[in-house]
């Protein structure tokens, strides 16, 4: 089972961004990963609160990155413990299926709650772009707007998706639908099997695609702050108000158009 580890990518943050702090005033102290442990029930209510301290923009970044390891590292575990406890015969498995529906909840409730956070967490790293780097140096702002991209558009939701839509969702149909259930075709009832592995089939694409959707949300609003943290510098209005700032108009179309 692949797991999803960014120390290299952490590294190489450090290597682009150690340039682009040379405006005035002290860094900042670093900051200490917060973990992404919140269960299915909790997730949403803590997830719009940034969940990284204040520190120098690659401290930041690196931060951000961390809750997405351990918001993955966290699925893989309980995916782990689901599977043992559901069990390995078709009885196990018949006993224990909304085991199986919780886990895939939770998939999606932490990766809906990962995203939150990585947008409140986007305020804190353009803070300290805004309070670090020389507003007069064109290049170091954009290298920073840059690195954010980068380290989270590109690194962080790319990695995200393989760990949990590609892999982790790849293990829990070899588990069941592949595993569990294909056997039990050929010992069990075929009629109660074949509904059974109907079932599981649609709740996981069902949640596959609920991950899918989630994941492309919250890529798209960091496609957004970066897009609105370069419109902000070239307006000379580089300030955090600018670069989050709500749209004054926002149509919504009638859902049959």
């Amino acid at each position: 089972m692949k797991r999803f580890w960014m120390i290299a990518a952490m590294g190489a943050l450090a290597i682009v961004l150690t340039g682009c702090n040379n405006g005035g005033g002290a860094e900042p102290s670093a900051a200490g990963s917060q973990s992404a442990g919140q269960d299915a029930s909790a997730g949403a209510a803590s997830a719009q609160q940034s969940t990284v301290e204040a520190g120098s923009p690659e401290e930041v970044l690196a931060n951000i990155q961390a809750d997405f390891n351990d918001t993955a590292q966290k699925l893989y575990d309980e995916q782990a413990a689901m599977f043992d406890e559901v069990g390995e015969s078709f009885d196990d498995y018949t006993a224990n299926q909304q085991l199986v529906n919780d886990w895939y909840a939770l998939a999606l409730s932490e990766t809906e709650a990962l995203g939150e956070r990585t947008y409140e967490n986007s305020k804190v790293y353009f803070q300290s772009v805004i309070n670090t780097v020389d507003p007069s140096d064109d290049d170091a702002i954009h290298d920073a707007i840059e690195a954010y991209y980068d380290a989270i558009y590109e690194d962080a939701y790319g990695d995200y998706y393989d760990a949990v839509y590609e892999d982790a969702f790849k293990d829990a149909y070899d588990q069941f639908y592949d595993g569990i259930l294909a056997d039990a075709l050929d010992a069990e009832d075929y009629g109660v099997v074949s509904d059974a592995r109907s079932e599981e089939y649609d709740s996981w694409s069902d949640a596959r695609s609920d991950i899918y959707n989630a994941i492309s949300d919250a890529r798209s609003d960091v496609y957004d702050v970066s897009s609105d943290a370069y419109s902000a510098y070239y307006d000379d209005e580089f300030i955090l108000d600018e670069i989050f700032r709500d749209p004054v108009v926002n149509v919504k179309k009638n859902d049959e158009e």
